[in-house]
């Protein structure tokens, strides 16, 4: 799957190939990302 477009395969498939690297490797984000992504954002009003 690696370099092919994501339009090439159907949702099921994409799913399954997601669910396979998913198994294997963490899914959670660094805490220093996630601290990143939430001070880029603006502030609530």
């Amino acid at each position: 799957m690696a370099g092919n477009h994501p339009q090439e395969y159907g949702g099921k498939e994409i799913t399954e190939r997601l669910d396979e690297v998913y198994g294997e490797e963490d899914s959670v984000l660094d805490p220093v990302v996630v601290d990143l992504q939430r001070r880029s954002l603006p502030e609530d009003e």
